[in-house]
């Protein structure tokens, strides 16, 4: 009866990651604004929002046999998605993006020095 009030403190062991979504090889990924990328693993289908920035909330694991197996991911980290928010239609996080084609309008990342 009492924990219906605390609806936003996530649950034990999730997590949410701020980051550029991309699809590699059918699977989707997540790189965040220091460079780390996380494979994403979600029932729903995520590919309206490759090239988008997000935030991802799930539950995080090490990327054992999964990425492993494949061994062209290069993620450490693996999220189940439980809930994804769309934060921008572009992606001004991570080196990697092909999507920052008005670089000029673009100002860039605060952790660039």
């Amino acid at each position: 009866m009492g924990n219906e009030g605390k609806a936003e403190k996530p649950a034990k062991g999730e997590h949410k990651v701020k980051g550029c979504l991309r699809s590699e090889g059918g699977k989707f990924m997540l790189e965040d604004a220091k460079g780390h990328t996380y494979a994403l693993t979600s029932t729903e289908d995520l590919s309206a929002h490759v090239g988008h920035e997000v935030v991802v909330h799930g539950t995080e694991s090490a990327a054992g046999a999964s990425a492993a197996s494949t061994g062209s991911t290069g993620a450490s980290k693996e999220i189940t998605v439980s809930k994804l928010d769309h934060v921008s239609d572009t992606c001004k996080l991570g080196k990697h993006s092909k999507s920052d084609k008005g670089n000029a309008a673009t100002p860039p990342p605060s952790s660039q020095k």
